[in-house]
């Protein structure tokens, strides 16, 4: 079939869209620059961030196990310290229940800290995680219009 208006504009039509395809094209090319930069920063910071977890845990590893030792050994002085007594009176008063309760609550206390602390430094790092990056969606939805994870939603 032919063009009605001639091959001469058909070919003027197809040159005003090639126009308009090669100025379009340093925005996009940019817009593709900015979310690999997006996506390599995330991976970058991903592996900063599992670098620093492995530190993070390593050290508090070390940490927790000088404390649980010094915190078990006290512990278990109170307990020898209480055997004895109780031993010494074994029928008399009982002072040694002290020392065995003691022993028992600074563990307990100990153990609840630290699994306190730990958890509240894993809900931290992620909260920063989290806002870093929908602060770096919203300045690519304000320089272009949109985000990487819109354009990979309206891709599928």
């Amino acid at each position: 079939m032919t063009d009605p208006l001639g091959p001469e504009t058909a070919a003027a039509a197809e040159d005003k869209e090639t126009f308009e395809a090669m100025e379009q094209l340093p925005r996009q090319l940019q817009e593709i620059w900015e979310h690999l930069g997006s996506y390599l920063g995330a991976k970058w910071a991903q592996s900063r961030g599992d670098l620093r977890n492995g530190l993070l845990a390593f050290a508090l590893w070390a940490l927790l196990i000088l404390l649980f030792s010094g915190v078990f050994l006290i512990a278990i002085a109170f307990v020898f310290y209480g055997s004895a007594l109780a031993l010494a009176q074994l029928l008399g008063g009982r002072p040694w229940a002290g020392f065995l309760v003691s022993g028992g609550v600074l563990l307990a206390v100990g153990a609840l800290y630290i699994r306190w602390k730990l958890s509240s430094l894993r809900r931290a790092a992620l909260e920063k995680k989290i806002k870093d990056y929908e602060q770096k969606l919203e300045r690519q939805k304000e320089k272009y219009g949109v985000n990487a994870l819109e354009r990979a939603a309206t891709a599928d």
